[in-house]
Order: C-alpha cells, then sequence, then structure tokens
C-alpha cells in the first residue's frame, strides 16, 4: 500500500503528473493529470502522509524534492520504473475494461496543453497588444 506519483518530464522546469494510491492491488486516482512547475511539486503532497514511489522519466527530480517531507516515506525511484511502457498501459485498460470503465482515445482529455507566456499575459491583463 502507498503513494504512486506518475511523473513525466515535460522540460521547462516542469512535470505533467498525477498521484495515485495502491491499495491491496487496486490502484486509485487521486489527481488529474497536471502541468505542475517544480516549485509546486509539494503542494500535491500537503495533506497526504505515507510511502511514496515515483513512476516515470520525471521520477529523479520529484525524489529530490520530496525526500525531505516529514509526512512521507519516501522511496527512490527503480530503474524499471523510469519509462512509460505498453505492458501497464495494457494493464490499466484491462482493469478500465474489467470496471466497465472504457471509452475511447478521442474522448480523453488534453490537459498537457498551455497557453504561450505572451498569452498568458494578456489574459491577466500584464500586456497589452502593441507593447
Amino acid at each position: 500500500n502507498s503513494l504512486i506519483y506518475s511523473a513525466i518530464n515535460s522540460r521547462k522546469d516542469e512535470i505533467y503528473s498525477a498521484v495515485f494510491k495502491s491499495e491491496n492491488k487496486i490502484i486509485t486516482r487521486l489527481t488529474d493529470d497536471k502541468s505542475v512547475m517544480l516549485d509546486e511539486i509539494a503542494d500535491d503532497f500537503k495533506n497526504l502522509d505515507g510511502d511514496l514511489r515515483f513512476v516515470g522519466d520525471g521520477a529523479i527530480i520529484c525524489y529530490d524534492i520530496l525526500k525531505s517531507n516529514d509526512k512521507l516515506n519516501v522511496f527512490p525511484i527503480k530503474d524499471s520504473n523510469k519509462f512509460i511502457k505498453a505492458s501497464n498501459i495494457a494493464f490499466i485498460a484491462q482493469e478500465m475494461k474489467n470496471q466497465n470503465n472504457l471509452s475511447d482515445s478521442y474522448s480523453l482529455p488534453i490537459n498537457y496543453l498551455k497557453l504561450s507566456q505572451a498569452e498568458r499575459l494578456l489574459k491577466e491583463n500584464k500586456l497589452k497588444v502593441g507593447d
């Protein structure tokens, strides 16, 4: 039983991530997929405690950030968990099928796209057209 932090390094000091809980071989999603700045990673774990394991190529970065968290027992990443594997995707799909929770790939949300810096500043009224 442990928390699982799925972390894909999206570069630019960001991680594409989600938090899951593994209990009695059943995995439950605790957060939606999202893009997180490195300095905000600890926020995902403010109200969580227990064992924490990592998967994904961004896990090494996250381990270095979270290993000093007093509420978590943070385990270093295993080499076998550094990369996404088709077999893991197939396992998850099978579990979803068993729970009648399948959808097609066209209905998956694209949560990793972000506005450019100029678009964000314009939206926040910190940039005026013509500046």
